[in-house]
């Protein structure tokens, strides 16, 4: 399964990691999209996740 991560503004290091330690641990894949400016990049995103 996979889990999408969506912000406008990006996360810091040590939350990217902890965010990722946690799903790892229980077998799903984490995608992130930091920074998107338009709504279909957000869109484009969630189609797989």
């Amino acid at each position: 399964m996979k889990i999408l991560v969506a912000t406008e503004k990006p996360f810091s290091g040590v939350a990217v990691k902890g965010i990722k330690e946690v799903f790892d641990a229980v077998g799903y894949e984490v995608a992130l999209l930091e920074k998107y400016t338009e709504k279909s990049q957000l869109l484009d995103a969630v189609k797989d996740a």
